[in-house]
């Protein structure tokens, strides 16, 4: 599956590059997903979802640190696409297929949102 690379918001591009590429590595390693059924996607299903649990437990301890008052939203956006990714890997290669192709628009709307509120506060912090 080709993607698009993200890209970063115009307002606050300097501090949200990096959400964006991280984003960009994950869908990477969605597009390898998309060839795989059975077992072996179950497998990768595994391996993706422990990169995002790490990936997020990184933002989520940003959001922490820096008193964000976005951290609930944010949170819960990572929690519920977690547990979907789950349940999508337990129910077979179709619906694991139709839940893949959804995460580009779901990073997309988390980056212009989630990630760009969190680079804003970032930003600020800094000064």
């Amino acid at each position: 599956m080709e993607h698009a690379e993200l890209e970063a918001p115009v307002a606050d591009a300097g501090s949200i590059a990096l959400f964006a590429e991280v984003h960009d590595a994950v869908l990477d390693q969605v597009a390898g997903l998309l060839q795989l059924s059975g077992e072996p996607l179950r497998a990768a299903m595994a391996d993706l979802l422990d990169d995002l649990e790490q990936d997020f437990i990184a933002e989520e301890r940003m959001l922490a640190a820096l008193h964000c008052a976005s951290a609930p939203g944010h949170i819960a956006e990572h929690g519920n696409l977690l547990a979907r990714l789950a349940m999508a890997a337990d129910a077979g290669t179709e619906v694991c297929h139709h839940a893949l192709r959804a995460l580009p628009a779901w990073f997309r709307n988390h980056l212009d949102h989630w990630d760009a509120l969190l680079a804003h506060d970032l930003g600020h912090a800094g000064r």
